[in-house]
């Protein structure tokens, strides 16, 4: 507008000067004149500007605001600042010196609007030029006060107390039992903790948030090391901690520390487990150190499952590669228990090399709804339960293992170098038979009983396979399962005929083991074709009894570069250390995998280097 004012005044000098034709002096006077008349109308049409900005945007404050003495109020203009109430200037000193709006941190402003002025917390909302700023150091302070003293719930458990009292004199016990409880108490009021024995290997703790971040930044290794000096018969004390913290409520927190709990027990001894609404973190995990019955621990287990389970819409079950009886059983067991309890939606995973043998006994049970391949739709919430094998290389997807968050293990082989990292649980008992035996546990602690004899002589099967006829793996827990099955509908007579031989297959094992050589102590056998599954583990125990040999390895080939490899190998030498350099796994004495060309050979190598 001033720039148009301008521009008429310089018209209106030229029109004086044409029309009267003045001299040079007057025509300088003339310019002063409307100079000074024009800055004198700009400063007033400015100044009228600004003071109706300034009307505008406190009309603009004075409807959004409620309680004027709580704001500081500025208007601002070009960075500039125009006008301030008492508030601002009281909060905001600098601005009587220096009144741009960049003598405060309104540039720091956060997404959320706060920023940090000396020491004091702000928040500022704007509209266009005004800002409406208030002082939150107060509540905020009391926000941090509060969630740091915020009650977060943990459970306290000592999972070998009872398996120490039955093996120790009841004098020495109760010593011990006083020691760990004076221990704990100790521990808990120097850091705060409330607590509350529930039993005498039971706590119930109330953690405040600032104790629970400070046990985080440490990884309670030193609750750890609270009973870790503490020895008994050269038994450590072993505890699980779960831990519950960022939910709605204490109650949700309860139930969150339960859960967490349940995961503790078992991974095993000398755990800890936050659980942040959906996020888990994991302390001080020691494998193998647990203490008590396979059956207390299949209790555990069932349970955890079941409460992961519900929480997912849908289930995947898978297992290795080349599935055997155990591992196909597994599957199938697994996904009885599901059904059996849970809503959820099962889908089975194979691999889709499995012997004509095996699938025809599998769909006899399970019919053909299951997948060789599968794509997993990631809106859904999802699990993974992988049976019969901890190997990520060796499972039959690996590509599950990337694509799903969640996973849960269940095996009886030994912890391979390559194993499952994102497992959220596992259950390892490499000292049983089976897999098939592991979950059989699991069904009998919920009380469910296997209805179809099919599915019972399978999983007898399996038990009778994994055990070489029970030479191997076998005690009072496996015959124990035996008779869950046969009394679920297992007829030991037919689970036997499946192993018996055709005068075929005599034949084919008679070719197969005339083609033996010795080789530093080991019989090796090569087959140049695919053969079945049963009869190569046949052939290569009976190779195995041959008198001096160490062990056999017999190497069928599958298809061009793909090989697999059977191990069998006699007291003293680990069948599985053998193998697992090249992805494969097993027990102590019966190991397996598939190799390339190459990888047989090395592994050839490697036997004659270690002999």
């Amino acid at each position: 507008m001033t720039n148009n004012i301008f521009a008429v005044v310089i018209v209106f000098v030229i029109l004086i000067v044409n029309i009267y034709d003045l001299a040079i002096k007057n025509v300088l006077i003339v310019i002063f004149l409307c100079v000074a008349t024009y800055y004198l109308l700009s400063k007033i049409i400015i100044k009228k500007d600004n003071n109706e900005f300034i009307e505008k945007r406190l009309l603009i404050g004075k409807k959004m605001l409620l309680d004027n003495n709580r704001f500081s109020i500025i208007v601002v203009r070009n960075k500039k600042i125009l006008w301030g109430n008492d508030l601002a200037y009281e909060e905001f000193p600098i601005l009587l010196e220096k009144q741009s709006i960049e003598s405060i941190n309104l540039q720091d402003i956060g997404m959320d609007g706060k920023f940090i002025y000396n020491n004091k917390i702000y928040k500022a909302t704007s509209d266009n030029d005004l800002y409406l700023i208030e002082n939150i150091t107060k509540q905020e302070r009391e926000i941090k006060n509060l969630v740091e003293n915020k009650p977060n719930i943990g459970i306290l458990q000592l999972d070998n107390y009872d398996y120490i009292s039955q093996n120790i004199k009841d004098s020495e016990f109760l010593t011990l039992a006083h020691e760990i409880r004076i221990k704990l108490i100790n521990y808990f009021e120097e850091k705060k903790i409330l607590f509350t024995q529930l039993t005498p290997e039971r706590y119930q703790l109330i953690i405040p948030t600032s104790i629970l971040l400070e046990l985080i930044d440490n990884k309670f290794v030193q609750f750890n090391k609270i009973l870790d000096e503490i020895n008994i018969n050269e038994t450590s004390i072993t505890y699980s901690l779960g831990i519950g913290t960022n939910f709605s409520n204490i109650k949700k927190n309860a139930e969150g520390a339960q859960e967490a709990l349940d995961l503790a027990i078992n991974r095993g001894g000398s755990q800890v487990i936050v659980l942040n609404k959906d996020e888990k973190l994991f302390f001080n995990g020691k494998q193998n150190v647990f203490k008590g019955s396979t059956k207390s621990k299949a209790r555990i287990m069932a349970n955890t499952t079941l409460n992961i389970t519900r929480k997912r819409d849908v289930v995947y079950i898978m297992t290795h590669n080349y599935p055997d009886s155990d591992a196909l059983s597994g599957v199938l067991l697994m996904k009885l228990l599901l059904e059996e309890k849970t809503n959820v939606i099962i889908k089975i995973v194979i691999d889709k090399n499995i012997s004509d043998s095996l699938k025809k006994s599998f769909e006899e049970i399970n019919g053909i709804d299951y997948y060789t391949n599968v794509v997993i739709d990631k809106t859904k919430h999802n699990l993974l339960i992988v049976v019969d094998t901890q190997s990520s290389v060796i499972c039959s997807h690996p590509e599950l293992l990337k694509e799903i968050d969640d996973v849960i293990v269940i095996d009886h082989h030994q912890t391979p170098v390559q194993y499952i990292e994102n497992s959220i649980f596992n259950w390892i008992e490499s000292s049983l038979s089976s897999t098939t035996e592991l979950i059989m546990e699991m069904l009998n602690v919920l009380n469910i009983k296997i209805k179809e004899d099919l599915l019972s002589e399978f999983a007898l099967l399996a038990i009778i396979t994994d055990t070489n006829n029970f030479n191997y793996r076998t005690n009072a827990n496996t015959l124990e399962t035996v008779g869950t099955l046969v009394s679920n509908g297992a007829d030991i007579s037919k689970v036997r005929e499946k192993l018996f031989l055709t005068f075929e297959d005599f034949l084919t094992i008679n070719k197969i083991i005339s083609n033996v050589y010795i080789m530093e102590d080991f019989s090796i056998i090569r087959v140049q074709i695919e053969s079945d599954d049963i009869l190569l583990s046949m052939c290569a125990n009976t190779i195995t009894e041959i008198q001096g040999v160490k062990g056999s390895i017999i190497i069928s080939e599958i298809k061009d570069n793909v090989n697999k490899v059977k191990i069998r190998t006699n007291k003293g030498i680990n069948a599985r250390g053998i193998i697992e350099p090249f992805g494969g796994g097993g027990h102590a004495r019966q190991a397996a995998g598939v190799l390339n060309d190459e990888e047989v050979f090395l592994l050839l190598e490697s036997v004659q280097k270690k002999n």
